[in-house]
């Protein structure tokens, strides 16, 4: 159900940076040349490996749980990829400026299941209304899934309780908000031990077949490279 569509204003456009050191939109090589208001996180997104063990949300929502084992082994640097980071920063960056008591972006939640610790990070939750938001900059991804799996972290922390959830689609400079009907995510939380085991592997000796999953993954050269070596 379409709620409203709003205007993003000053935010952000696509291909475009509204650059708040000189009051204008600038191309995105050009703010990637300048790196001054940029967050550190995003540019030592691509030179360090993740070294958790902890199961994340986007490790059960992927479809392929190799893909946890890579994802903590492997960094792939590329313009589109940085690109895609710093557009969802910028658009973080200024929603956060609309946080209060009741309203609060970024809130990280913790739960286990069977033994296994899930970490997930919320993009916003308003306690008043009972809502739990998350932002997509693309309408074909599982938000409807990953909002569920965050429903289902919120009861269990009792962060919130049946809480209404909401879809905001990022599309240039408007703002595309859905509310969404949860599902269940029973056969998603039963990857977890899954994707545990695939992460604490030392050795990697069973690289799964290839398969059309991979046309679109980031990480294809070096599964290719593990199947010719293994």
């Amino acid at each position: 159900m379409l709620l409203r569509v709003l205007n993003l204003g000053k935010i952000i456009k696509m291909n475009f940076v509204y650059c708040v050191d000189t009051h204008k939109y600038v191309k995105v090589d050009q703010c990637l040349k300048c790196l001054k208001c940029a967050p550190e996180e995003v540019f030592l997104f691509f030179m360090k490996s993740r070294s958790s063990k902890n199961v994340s949300v986007s490790d059960i929502l992927h479809p392929c749980l190799f893909h946890a084992y890579m994802s903590r082994h492997f960094r792939v640097a590329s313009i589109y990829g940085l690109y895609k980071m710093f557009y969802g920063t910028v658009i973080h960056a200024g929603l956060a400026q609309y946080t209060n008591d009741s309203v609060k972006t970024n809130v990280r939640v913790e739960c286990n299941y069977k033994g296994v610790k899930i970490v997930g990070v919320i993009d916003k939750v308003n306690f008043e209304r009972n809502e739990i938001w998350e932002f997509k900059t693309g309408i074909g991804s599982k938000v409807q899934e990953q909002l569920s799996l965050y429903k289902w972290m919120a009861e269990e922390t009792k962060l919130l309780q049946n809480p209404e959830l909401v879809a905001a689609f990022v599309r240039d400079d408007t703002i595309m908000i859905m509310k969404v009907k949860p599902v269940d995510v029973t056969k998603l939380l039963a990857r977890v031990p899954l994707i545990r085991e695939v992460i604490d592997k030392e050795l990697v000796k069973n690289v799964p077949k290839k398969s059309k999953l991979c046309d679109r993954c980031e990480f294809k050269d070096g599964c290719n490279y593990l199947r010719e070596a293994l």
